[in-house]
């Protein structure tokens, strides 16, 4: 017979505090599990999940394919980290509403920027904010870079001691436009359970419940302003009751910063991502040029950061604090080695830059 001390010694990886917190002090389900195997078949079965659990996340929520290459990229490669806005305490928001289009062109020529006054708030890093807020909502414009941030910060939480996570805990990420929402169908429990079954987890079940019981996840909600509109209403009902019954786990939840104000959810409190600063722009430049040899040899980063400190590329520069628009910027500048000045034209050639390669990879 296995003792307890050595079954718990061959757990590593990922899975330390969660199959921890899985066998607990039950020993009838140690037994079960122990009795069934030998040391070595347990070790084995548990590092593969673990193992398959990374791999998982890893390629379907940390790869993407960049038009003009002909294969994947590793988000990791491209990310240059996520900063998030905090009002000052002297500062309340107010919502600015202008009643035509002379004064909002009147009020940019004052301030020489389309977003808000950033002197109202102050800066903190994303995953530091992770790390305070057990109950977060992201949010920000569209392409801001909510789906990128949750994705990257399960992969910070993945790499346990060598992360920058600090919570010992598994990350799950839910895309909740998928869900259906039917009432008292435990529909999240139902979803969590399944991507530890993807990883053939023993008990996956018991597993996924247990994991739950004793706040041993991180649960990422992508796209809450994504759900179905005839959905909306029973998946917000069902979002709390999730919540409320697993109130010990750490929870973040992204939606798009118009569509807040049509949902509420308690306990969790709202910070909107950060627009890009300048080093950041340039870093992803010189991160985004870096994958082409011809690209380094022609050191087109360089040209790139260069022609956007020009004077006359002053709308340009607004356009690349979003990660989406500068991600639009560099395609369009691979292709041309120039940047139009009117933005009507570069959204037209980022357009036709994106429809071409798409067509030639579904060869249309």
């Amino acid at each position: 017979m296995i003792s307890k001390e050595i079954f718990l010694s061959s757990i590593n990886g990922i899975a330390v505090p969660i199959f921890q917190s899985f066998l607990g002090n039950d020993n009838n389900i140690i037994n079960q599990f122990i009795n069934k195997k030998n040391h070595e078949e347990i070790q084995k079965e548990i590092q593969l999940a673990c193992h398959q659990y990374l791999e998982n996340y890893k390629n379907r929520r940390c790869v993407f394919q960049i038009p003009r290459m002909r294969k994947d990229a590793q988000l990791e490669s491209v990310y240059i980290g996520s900063d998030f806005l905090k009002p000052k305490h002297n500062y309340v928001h107010k919502e600015r509403r202008f009643y035509s289009a002379q004064e909002l062109q009147g009020s940019f020529s004052i301030n020489e920027q389309r977003s808000f006054n950033l002197q109202n708030y102050s800066v903190i890093s994303g995953v530091k904010l992770a790390n305070q807020e057990q109950y977060l909502m992201v949010l920000g414009e569209p392409g801001a870079g909510k789906s990128t941030f949750l994705k990257m910060l399960g992969l910070e939480s993945l790499k346990r001691e060598k992360g920058q996570y600090e919570h010992e805990q598994i990350p799950v990420f839910i895309e909740l436009k998928h869900l259906s929402y039917k009432s008292g169908s435990n529909t999240f429990e139902k979803e969590i359970a399944e991507e530890f079954k993807n990883c053939r987890f023993p008990h996956y079940e018991q597993f996924a419940n247990q994991a739950l019981k004793r706040g041993k996840l991180l649960i990422l909600l992508d796209g809450l302003d994504e759900i179905p509109e005839e959905l909306i209403g029973s998946a917000i009902r069902e979002i709390k009751n999730f919540v409320d019954r697993h109130s010990n786990n750490r929870f973040i939840i992204s939606c798009r910063k118009a569509a807040k104000h049509n949902y509420y959810l308690n306990r969790f409190n709202d910070f909107e991502i950060a627009p890009l600063n300048n080093n950041q722009i340039e870093t992803f430049i010189r991160q985004w040029f870096q994958t082409e040899e011809i690209d380094i040899q022609a050191r087109t980063a360089d040209k790139f950061c260069k022609l956007l400190k020009n004077k006359d590329s002053q709308a340009i520069r607004e356009l690349a604090k979003n990660p989406l628009l500068i991600t639009l910027l560099c395609l369009v500048y691979e292709g041309n080695q120039s940047l139009p000045k009117n933005r009507a034209a570069l959204y037209n050639e980022a357009l036709d830059i994106l429809l071409r390669d798409w067509l030639v990879f579904k060869r249309v």
